[in-house]
């Protein structure tokens, strides 16, 4: 049988920075044919005082896929502005807004300085978003990899519901007090109560909550050299 395999991530970029308050972008892929690369931004807020203990560390995690034009173009040039990325990502957002509301009989084609008036609204935020908190333990340092006990409830859900578990789980394995897990993850990999989910939408899934896992580990390890 074969195995999935995940690659970590390939770049991450410090859009702010400073002794209590990082931001950072970070580019992931999973064994995915339709939706392979996402767009994954951390927040850390990290308590004065803190030191080395994630007691005092907050978590704020958004998720959402980008074509795999975008994610070359951050991969090669990872010293591009903030601003500059969120203008990419925009740009693409409204390319694929517009094509689906012309599919839609919505809106007629036009050329790129008339639409954005006929787009109206634009973005979210993202399809679910969800809190999980661990139970700190005495003692727990950066280092320490056994599982706490963690709560989760749903801000914003989707019929789906993915971000609560997902965000229950992350927080419990890397002992986080707090995680704010805002994700934007296309219908096609999510599970469908009306149908089986397929194996390779499965494993996505999984590569994906993984992957996040990661980055927030990544984060908080370099928060503490």
């Amino acid at each position: 049988m074969a195995t999935s395999s995940l690659a970590p991530p390939d770049a991450a970029e410090a859009a702010v920075s400073s002794d209590n308050v990082s931001i950072t972008n970070h580019v992931i892929r999973i064994p995915h044919v339709q939706y392979p690369t996402f767009l994954t931004q951390v927040t850390h807020l990290q308590s004065l005082g803190a030191g080395s203990s994630r007691a005092g560390s907050s978590l704020l995690v958004w998720c959402g896929p980008i074509s795999s034009t975008v994610a070359a173009s951050l991969i090669d040039t990872p010293s591009s502005s903030s601003a500059e990325l969120g203008e990419s990502l925009d740009d693409e957002l409204d390319k694929h807004e517009q094509e689906a509301l012309i599919a839609a009989g919505r809106a007629s084609p036009s050329g790129p300085s008339t639409q954005r008036t006929q787009l109206g609204p634009l973005g979210a935020l993202a399809s679910e978003f969800s809190l999980a908190m661990s139970s700190q333990r005495s003692g727990s340092t950066a280092t320490s990899s056994a599982p706490t006990s963690a709560t989760a409830t749903s801000l914003f859900a989707s019929p789906s519901d993915v971000a609560q578990p997902m965000s229950r789980r992350i927080a419990s394995k890397l002992n986080l007090p707090q995680l704010f897990l805002s994700l934007d993850i296309p219908h096609p990999i999510l599970p469908s109560p009306a149908t089986p989910q397929a194996q390779h939408d499965s494993l996505a899934l999984l590569a994906l909550e993984r992957a996040i896992r990661d980055v927030c580990q990544d984060v908080l390890s370099h928060s503490t050299t």
